[in-house]
């Protein structure tokens, strides 16, 4: 039933409202007691997506309640050149993301980059970029989706002078959940540029917030690597990260040679609060899913950046009812009541 907003209002009437077992009590209907809540759950304001704009990105953080952002982050290949075969970089595994709450989850992931190439007599290539994909998915609370991060690749070595692809990112959950972000593929000095990352996903209750297939990494191009797929996804806005570059997201500028020992990628530390990332030096920030450096010359095919896979959920607040319900003494039954609610008076 629904309370009459005007005229006689019973104890009775209240008891049936609330789904209250006999004998009732007003005691009862004290506020923060176990029928009338002080508090309901509701949307925090603004856009998620826009999240990815502003001072800092990415800020995802809203409203009061934790949604537990993760930021994972690929490994960071050594500045010394790698010993290159056609396996893929090294990924991150065996961790979890849980749900806090029911409500929309948010999952970006970023293939990882592949190294630069070279080849004796001055031959050699840039990597290509890792694929990048974000997508929806409605979720309950407590669900476990099991991430995966893609590497970048290791920098070429003195035998064969091939660079080392990216490895793939991925999340599987329930309902036959996945998305994958593949890295940029294996590179040859001799090559006119490697094919760049590509993505997919499958499971039911999945929306995809940039393209159906991903957004494909760019091939290298000489001397520059590619970049991820992350700069032409739709609905994200690529802000600066610490004021650095405003496409440090897609392609690190500063991705170099082997031979620098101050310009290149490295992991850095995100601040799930206050949605800041921290690195050691801002001549070494950002660029997942870059690829590797690559000029003519001894030892100068770069490594590629690392992939990223971040999670987070809808933006939920507590927002005040019941505020003239008391939490003792006398309820009089001239209280206004709050439809807008459900369960409350």
């Amino acid at each position: 039933m629904t309370l009459p907003s005007s005229g006689t209002l019973s104890l009775n009437d209240i008891a049936t409202e609330f789904s209250d077992t006999q004998p009732n009590s007003m005691n009862e209907f004290y506020k923060d007691g176990s029928l009338v809540p002080s508090q309901k759950i509701i949307p925090a304001s603004g856009s998620d997506i826009t999240a990815f704009s502003g001072t800092n990105a990415p800020k995802f953080q809203g409203g009061t309640l934790p949604n537990n952002t993760q930021v994972y982050e690929g490994i960071e290949n050594t500045k010394s050149p790698g010993t290159i075969t056609s396996s893929l970089a090294d990924q991150r595994t065996g961790l979890t993301y849980t749900t806090p709450y029911a409500g929309t989850l948010y999952v970006l992931v970023v293939g990882g980059g592949a190294a630069g190439s070279w080849w004796g007599g001055g031959i050699g290539y840039a990597g290509s970029g890792g694929a990048a994909l974000l997508v929806s998915k409605s979720v309950a609370s407590g669900e476990d989706y099991s991430v995966t991060v893609g590497g970048g690749g290791a920098g070429h070595g003195p035998a064969n002078g091939h660079g080392q692809g990216g490895s793939a990112s991925s999340v599987t959950g329930p309902g036959s959940f996945s998305v994958t972000a593949t890295g940029g593929s294996h590179t040859s000095p001799y090559g006119s540029g490697n094919a760049g990352g590509t993505a997919t996903i499958s499971g039911t209750g999945v929306t995809t917030i940039s393209s159906s297939s991903g957004t494909v990494g760019a091939s290298g191009n000489g001397q520059t690597g590619g970049a991820s797929g992350i700069i032409s996804l739709t609905n994200v806005t690529v802000s600066p990260i610490n004021g650095g570059d405003t496409q440090i997201w897609a392609q690190s500028t500063r991705n170099s040679p082997l031979t620098s020992n101050t310009n290149y990628w490295e992991p850095g530390s995100f601040n799930t609060t206050t949605g800041v990332w921290t690195f050691s030096s801002t001549t070494i920030m950002g660029g997942w899913g870059q690829g590797g450096y690559g000029l003519f010359g001894d030892f100068n095919g770069g490594h590629g950046a690392g992939g990223l896979v971040i999670m987070w959920m809808n933006p939920q607040q507590y927002q005040a009812i019941n505020t003239n319900v008391p939490t003792s003494g006398e309820i009089s039954m001239m209280v206004t009541l709050n439809y807008g609610c459900g369960k409350c008076l």
